[in-house]
């Protein structure tokens, strides 16, 4: 491992702990009027169109890079540094979430050039959804990413629709603190938050496992251990080796659908099936 590196047996523990370090001092500042710990949550960010109910602002982003002018992604280091240091250090040197991407062999429709993603999928970032509000059916512009979650906070599970939940291309899957799970998000997904507490999961976006195979693999060291990061990519790829269900969209999914169209038809990159549910298979 790099000199400097992270290394634990659990992760989670750590992340979750960075986080909720970072959330306290927020608070602790806010109350003592100091501004001396930044609040880097940002209600306004490219999603937030979904959560224009009541006000808005209890859908929140806080992103571990800003994108640049010049279109890439630079590491907040500002956040790295003072609150979230192993959470940067665990992807900073992560291939699959920072490499760039040879497209050369892509058919179908495919991301801009042949080469991109100069540095990566953009940064990890942690949502939060306020307690008792819930996003609608909506779905990412490409199949060659995936995406994995891990929960930071939640309301505890069991309860129904009490409880935390993810759903993606119908299927309904609960979200407690400390689980972690992956998801094409090219699919249509919806979340929900019925408890009193704040929804937090950290996401984290890697390059398609059959998209890098394709690309001939990509090249860079890992911080933290190899072994454990790609046994967890080659758990997803054998994930989605599994039969896919199709279903017929609802009139108000496809309105949605529609409507997700219009705003990112502009938007080169798409990789995915319209109007179906099957997610795209066009790598």
């Amino acid at each position: 491992m790099p000199s400097g590196g992270v290394s634990t047996p659990l992760y989670q523990a750590v992340l979750i702990g960075e986080y909720e370090r970072y959330e306290r001092a927020v608070a602790e500042d806010r109350r003592a009027a100091r501004g001396a710990v930044p609040d880097a949550f940002d209600a306004h960010h490219q999603a937030s169109y979904l959560a224009l109910a009541d006000g808005g602002g209890w859908w929140e982003y806080l992103e571990l890079g800003v994108l640049t002018a010049g279109g890439e992604y630079e590491w907040r280091e500002d956040l790295c540094r003072d609150w979230f240091r192993y959470t940067c250090q665990l992807w900073q040197a992560v291939p699959e979430v920072v490499g760039p991407m040879e497209l050369s062999g892509c058919e179908g429709q495919c991301l801009g050039s042949t080469r991109v993603g100069r540095n990566g999928l953009g940064p990890p970032t942690f949502y939060r959804l306020a307690p008792g509000k819930a996003i609608p059916s909506h779905f990412g512009n490409t199949n060659q990413r995936l995406k994995c979650h891990l929960g930071i906070r939640a309301p505890p599970k069991g309860r129904g629709r009490r409880s935390a939940s993810i759903t993606v291309g119908g299927e309904r899957r609960e979200v407690g603190r400390g689980d972690v799970f992956c998801f094409d998000d090219s699919y249509l997904h919806s979340i929900h938050n019925g408890g009193d507490e704040s929804r937090v999961v950290l996401d984290v976006t890697f390059w398609h496992p059959k998209l890098m195979a394709l690309s001939g693999g990509a090249t860079g060291r890992y911080v933290g251990e190899e072994a454990a990061l790609r046994a967890i990519l080659a758990d997803v790829d054998a994930s989605l080796q599994r039969e896919e269900r199709a279903r017929e969209f609802t009139a108000e999914e496809l309105q949605l659908l529609l409507s997700h169209e219009r705003r990112t038809s502009a938007v080169a990159g798409t990789c995915i099936e319209r109007h179906t549910t099957s997610g795209g298979d066009c790598l």
